[in-house]
Parts: C-alpha cells; sequence; structure tokens
C-alpha cells in the first residue's frame, strides 16, 4: 500500500509541477488575494510573530516565496499536503478504522488541487491545519494515563498552540475533546476540554490586548477580512475535515465491538479483501482528484494568466493567449493589458479594434481605497505612467499603495526608481534596504544599493535614461485635458511614441477622424514605414466626410484599405446604421476594422 501512496504523491508533485504553474500564484499576491509579506531580519521577524497566529504567518510567508519558482512551489505544495494528509491518516487508525484511513486521508489533497487549480493561495490554512493534526498525534501518542497529568497536559498545548497558528487552535481542542469523549470515553475530561478551548482564548486575548472576533476567528478561512483567493472552498476543507474525524470517533463510539482493534486472521478470504482494497482506495482518490481538476477550472485563472504575461512583458504570449480566450479582454485591466501588448508589438495602430474596446481601457483608474484587487489597478496605473514620463502621478499612487496595501516589492521598487530619476538618492536608498530583505526581489534591491554608492545619478542606467528623458520638469494643473495633458509630454520629448500612440487612439475611440489626418506629418518621428491600417481608414472616412484635399506629407495609403472602405460603404446601403441586424450581418466581414467601429461603436466582433 505504501508503493501506492508513494506513486499518488509523485503524481500529485508532477502536475503542481508541470501544469499546476505556482508562479500565476504568486503574480496573485496583492493582485487577487492578500499578500504574505516576508522579509528577513530580525525586526520583520519580532514584527510578526509579536501576536498568536504570527509564526504561521511568518512561516507561510517565507513558504510562500518559494512559489516563484515552479519547481520550488511544487516542492512545498507537495511537502506541506503530504504532512497534512498523513496526519489525517494516522487520526483515522487511531480510532480504529484502518481501512478507511486511505481513501480519508487523501481528503485535504483533493481540497488543495480544487483550490489550487481555482488560483487560490490556501497554504496558511494548510500550514496551520498540519499543525494542529500533528499535534493531536503527539497528544495520543503519548498516552497519558492519570486525570490530573491530561488536565495540565492539555491547557499548555493548547495555549502554545494559540499562540503559534492562531484562532486555528479550535481544530486541536475540538478534535481533542472529540477523542476523549468518544475513543477513550472519557466524558468529564472531553468536556472538560471543550469548556477550556472556549476559555483559555479570552485570557491570552486579554493578555495580548485582542478584539473579539479576532479571539475566535484570526487566521481562520471564516475570518471576513482574510482573502485566500478560494474562501469558500477553505471553509468547506476545516468543516469536512472536523466533521469526518468527529463522524471517525462517533462511530467507533457505537460500533466499537464490530470495529475492535483485534488483528485479522489471514484468512483467503481476508486476504482477498486486503488486495481489493489496495486497488480500489487509489482508483477513488484518482477518481476524485481527475473530476476535481476538471470541475474547479474557471474565468478567474485565465484572467490571471493573462496578468502574468502583461506584468512580464510577455506581450507576444499575451496577445496569443487572448485570442484563444477573448474573455480576458472584457474587463479595465485585462483591455489595458491588451492594449499595451499592441503596442510594445508594434500592433496598435492596426490591430486595436481586433479586440473589444473598454471603457476605461486606455488609462485604468487608480485603485479603489480598501480594494484588495485595486492593487492590480493601480500596478497598471504605475506602470504606465512611468512609460509615459507622468512621474509625480506614479509617485503618487506608489505612496497611496504604500500606506494602504503595505511593503509590497512592485511598490518599493517603484518608489525607488522615481527617486532616482529625480535625483533624489537618499529616499531610494531607504526603499532599496528594505527590499534588499526580500528573498526574490533583494539581490536586485542589493546590486542597485552597490551601483548608488558609485554613481548616485545611475546615469548609464537605460530605465532611468528614459524616465529622465520624458518625465516633466514643470508643475502642471491638476484637472488638466487629456489633449492637453499629451501634448505637454510631446513637448518635452517629441520622440516620445507611447503617448504619441495613445493619443491616436483616443483620437480614434473618440471618433475625431480630423485629428489623425491633422497629425500625418508626425509619422515620420516615430519611425513608421508605412501608415497604420487603424490611421488609414480614419483618414479615409475623414475624405468621405469633407470631400477635402489633404495634404498627405508625402505619405501614401494602402490601396487594399481603399478596397476594403468601398466593399464596407457598399455593404452599408444594404444594411443601414439604424437596423437592429446592421451590426450582425456586417461583423464577419468588417469586425476588426476601424470603418465598423465608427458607425457601430463595436470592435473585436470580426476575428
Amino acid at each position: 500500500m505504501a508503493f501506492f501512496h508513494s506513486l499518488l504523491f509523485c503524481c500529485f508533485f508532477l502536475y503542481i509541477w508541470l501544469f499546476g504553474d505556482t508562479r500565476l500564484i504568486y503574480h496573485a499576491f496583492g493582485r487577487f488575494m492578500d499578500y504574505p509579506a516576508f522579509f528577513t531580519g530580525w525586526e520583520f521577524f519580532g514584527r510578526t510573530i509579536d501576536h498568536p497566529g504570527g509564526i504561521v504567518e511568518y512561516v507561510t510567508g517565507f513558504l510562500s516565496q518559494f512559489y516563484y519558482y515552479r519547481l520550488g512551489g511544487a516542492i512545498v505544495i507537495t511537502i506541506v499536503v503530504w504532512l497534512t494528509c498523513f496526519a489525517t491518516a494516522m487520526l483515522v487508525s487511531f480510532a480504529g478504522f484502518n481501512s478507511l484511513a486511505g481513501v480519508i486521508g487523501y481528503t485535504p489533497a483533493i481540497f488543495f488541487l480544487a483550490m489550487h487549480n481555482q488560483c487560490g493561495h490556501p497554504l496558511a490554512v494548510f500550514v496551520a491545519l498540519l499543525i494542529n493534526l500533528w499535534v493531536l498525534v503527539v497528544y495520543e501518542k503519548i498516552r497519558l494515563q492519570s486525570f490530573a497529568s491530561r488536565c495540565c497536559f492539555f491547557p499548555v498545548m493548547f495555549v502554545l498552540l494559540y499562540f503559534v497558528a492562531g484562532a486555528c487552535a479550535f481544530i486541536f481542542g475540538i478534535l481533542a475533546a472529540g477523542f476523549e469523549l468518544f475513543i477513550r470515553r472519557r466524558l468529564l475530561l472531553g468536556g472538560l476540554y471543550i469548556l477550556l478551548a472556549g476559555l483559555v482564548p479570552l485570557a491570552v486575548g486579554w493578555f495580548f490586548d485582542i478584539r473579539l472576533m479576532d479571539i475566535y476567528l484570526y487566521l481562520l478561512p471564516f475570518d471576513p477580512r482574510f482573502d485566500f483567493g478560494t474562501n469558500t472552498a477553505t471553509k468547506a476543507l476545516y468543516i469536512s475535515i472536523l466533521c469526518i474525524l468527529l463522524a471517525v470517533f462517533v462511530c467507533q463510539f457505537f460500533f466499537s465491538q464490530k470495529t475492535s482493534r483485534k488483528k485479522s486472521k489471514k484468512t483467503p478470504a481476508n486476504t482477498k479483501k486486503i488486495r481489493l482494497r489496495w486497488l480500489i482506495q487509489p482508483l477513488v482518490v484518482i477518481l476524485a482528484a481527475i473530476v476535481t481538476v476538471f470541475l474547479s477550472t474557471g474565468i478567474e485563472k485565465q484572467h490571471l494568466r493573462a496578468d502574468f504575461y502583461s506584468s512580464n512583458a510577455m506581450w507576444i504570449e499575451l496577445l496569443e493567449y487572448a485570442d484563444r480566450f477573448p474573455v480576458v479582454s472584457h474587463n479595465t485591466v485585462g483591455n489595458h493589458n491588451i492594449i499595451q501588448a499592441l503596442y510594445h508589438t508594434g500592433r496598435l495602430g492596426s490591430d486595436l479594434f481586433s479586440y473589444p474596446q473598454i471603457k476605461g481601457g486606455m488609462f485604468p483608474p487608480p485603485r479603489e481605497v480598501g480594494s484588495v484587487r485595486g492593487y492590480r489597478r493601480g500596478m497598471c496605473f504605475i506602470r504606465l505612467s512611468l512609460l509615459m514620463g507622468r512621474v509625480n502621478a506614479a509617485e503618487k499612487q506608489a505612496y497611496e499603495l504604500l500606506e494602504t496595501s503595505g511593503e509590497y516589492p512592485e511598490i518599493l521598487w517603484a518608489l525607488a526608481i522615481i527617486n532616482i530619476a529625480k535625483s533624489q538618492p537618499k529616499p531610494a536608498r531607504v526603499f532599496l534596504e528594505v527590499l534588499s530583505g526580500d528573498l526574490i526581489h533583494g539581490k536586485k534591491a542589493k546590486s542597485t544599493l552597490k551601483r548608488l554608492v558609485d554613481d548616485p545619478e545611475l546615469r548609464n542606467d537605460e530605465e532611468i535614461i528614459h524616465l529622465r528623458s520624458v518625465m516633466r520638469k514643470k508643475d502642471v494643473i491638476n484637472d488638466q485635458g487629456l489633449e492637453a495633458l499629451m501634448s505637454d509630454f510631446l513637448e518635452v520629448n517629441p520622440h516620445n511614441k507611447i503617448v504619441f500612440e495613445y493619443t491616436m487612439v483616443y483620437y480614434l475611440k473618440s471618433k475625431q477622424v480630423d485629428k489623425i489626418a491633422e497629425n500625418m506629418y508626425r509619422f515620420g518621428d516615430f519611425g513608421y514605414e508605412k501608415i497604420p491600417r487603424h490611421f488609414e481608414e480614419a483618414i479615409l472616412l475623414h475624405l468621405g466626410k469633407t470631400r477635402e484635399r489633404l495634404n498627405s506629407h508625402g505619405w501614401k495609403i494602402d490601396p487594399q484599405t481603399y478596397k476594403t472602405g468601398d466593399q464596407f460603404m457598399a455593404a452599408l446601403k444594404s444594411n443601414p446604421v439604424g437596423s437592429p441586424s446592421s451590426a450582425r450581418n456586417m461583423a464577419a466581414g468588417f469586425g476588426n476594422t476601424y470603418f465598423y467601429y465608427y458607425m457601430f461603436s463595436q470592435s473585436g466582433v470580426g476575428r
């Protein structure tokens, strides 16, 4: 049987490593769920463990850093889940149900697969759970016989566990009481355990000055302040483990004669049953795992992967993924990521309307205060602002995120780079010193600190050179309009291509085709070999409206664009704009053109 268990966990490890991609979960920290912060040094250690549950938080934060690496994350997950499953199986065996230990023991692994496949991060839940279960295993292994010794031992264990795992210690308290009540049949002792589990946390909470809700909920999945990414499944895990183990204890209480711990006689019939059990148990577990994997996939994972590609500048992969799963561009941040990918791949002026256009996609609004997922918007705003040269706007947003979200590595790095670009090395060093304690990003921070010693201005750094070349040096009015804002940036650097292209996109989306025509003289400043397709379509629409001669500044419109425009206008005669079916009828042939968007205010329907 041990062979089957080893084989199943090898398969579990391979699945997490090859298909689970823990890098997505690491990327989700702060964006889709709470960030498990971890920094080296005694100051952070002392600050983290100074309250009940802090040790689990510290350990979880440390282990979560390995999610940055696919192999490291898979190893951590497999070890934690295996220890949890092993402890669960041992407790079932202690109750006398050896035949069920194999199947029930895999319950945590099945739940973890469901949560991980939904891009959840239940590591803190599992770390707290496995600590509770193993303390209960130790408690039963010690087998103290006297009433007094158990009365003294339980409170000490419970208090220590409460300090380590917070309110998750109630798992140990409830299961220890259940074991005494139903397995050992010590009704008085079991009742005393329940009473102590309810009252001891009050004394601990009074000592640490903890709020009543935190006393009984902190680190439990039932605490509404925590976001593990899959809260429903996390709650179901805790309830299931408690119910299953208590049900096993109760069954042993009522059917102890039938399930006595006698050694089975090795008759041929018994040998057959054992072999059959060896075959059935792994099959049941494998089937449950397969069903869980297929039923727990969702749209959330698609959005997360698209956001992962964007944050890591994997622009080609992002566009290919969006072509496979168009739903990833159907929200503000997703649409913003698509626009960024099109810009960086040189396709913004030609393929923008091959994708749906969402209000606010060009310039995602800053984060919503108090929203975990609003951090995602805030970082999009910061990255775009730095690309354009809006350094002061990016700095303001970064400080707000630092205040409301915490010391996230991305925020610290952004603030360091901004201060270096503004020739303020002292505050930059403060942020880099903090970031140097991060296990993943600390190496980059330490390297930058060393470079600052030799060159406080970092004059040879490409990122700093770019920021200084596009950032504005003068103060501006806060309510400055978008066109005036873009004009100011182009005055600072006439070759700021992202500002120019975003300006053109703004004109396209607001249907100001005359503005596109007016800016033809600037096309040569940005290295275009020919006019981008959507710009050509806008210019043709402008010519069709005004019937005026246009100074093309030497640029020629592609004959294919003329042909598409003629075909569109011909089709429009039999499908007038006011007709309800016109947009649908013309989508197949023209849904990815600016002609279609201009007439029907829709896009991304012709792919």
